[in-house]
């Protein structure tokens, strides 16, 4: 399995960056993780949108699904063009006004998904754990040959997360604040936390995302590291994972 930062700030990109988006491949498979403002250009670089196997959305904040609908535009236009592609995007069933705003859109078809459903894409198995955070949200957990990755979407540490991150050999996770500040109130971990997660998870390797726009970045990971004695990367556009 490989993973492709298309895009790892938090709320809003940067000159030049994306939100949160990221590129798996499973063999020839390739399944879209969430589709945030910035995301849909970014994929380009790499697969074009009828060549996606799947879309899976984690829950519905604008970071996260802002370039949702320009991707269903381009799903559109390819049948318009005499493309037969159907992709599937899954997502939470609620807020039930986002789930609406993008039902219904010839060449894309929403498939609602809710912790504990089972999802096999390309000899990927995907399992989902709902987080905590003010809107439903999923986090995923992909396995394939042996291996696993964990994305645990926006979240707060919470015990039930590190079961579902047990054993992983790559988490994802979200470090929104810096280590000594308190995410718990918008449903955020900080760094020392996400550091935390991959320790009591036992997982091989780490990586930050969901990053601020403020302070220094290095510091998120020596936060991490001082409590994760694994490898830490900060997610950056274009960095690739493999398990």
């Amino acid at each position: 399995m490989l993973v492709t930062v298309l895009g790892f700030w938090g709320a809003y990109p940067e000159a030049e960056g994306a939100t949160a988006g990221y590129l798996l491949e499973i063999g020839r498979t390739s399944v879209l993780l969430d589709v945030g403002s910035g995301v849909l250009g970014k994929l380009m670089k790499y697969r074009m949108p009828k060549e996606l196997d799947a879309v899976i959305v984690t829950h519905f904040h604008h970071d996260h699904v802002a370039d949702l609908g320009v991707l269903q535009y381009a799903m559109l236009l390819d049948r318009k063009a005499g493309g037969k592609k159907e992709l599937p995007i899954y997502a939470p069933p609620s807020p039930e006004a986002m789930v609406r705003a993008v039902e219904g859109i010839e060449g894309t078809t929403l498939i609602p998904i809710r912790e504990g459903d089972r999802l096999e894409i390309g000899g990927g198995r995907f399992s989902f754990l709902r987080t905590v955070h003010p809107v439903e949200t999923l986090a995923v957990r992909v396995e394939a040959d042996g291996k696993a990755i964990v994305y645990t979407s926006d979240t707060r540490f919470f015990p039930e997360l590190v079961a579902f991150c047990r054993g992983a050999d790559l988490l994802i996770a979200e470090s929104s604040v810096y280590a000594g500040e308190d995410g718990t109130p918008a449903g955020h971990m900080n760094a020392e936390e996400a550091g935390r997660l991959a320790a009591e998870a036992e997982a091989r390797r780490l990586v930050l995302t969901h990053l601020p726009h403020y302070g220094m970045h290095h510091a998120l990971v020596e936060a991490a590291a001082a409590v994760f004695s694994g490898p830490v990367h900060l997610a950056h556009t274009g960095a690739r994972y493999g398990v």
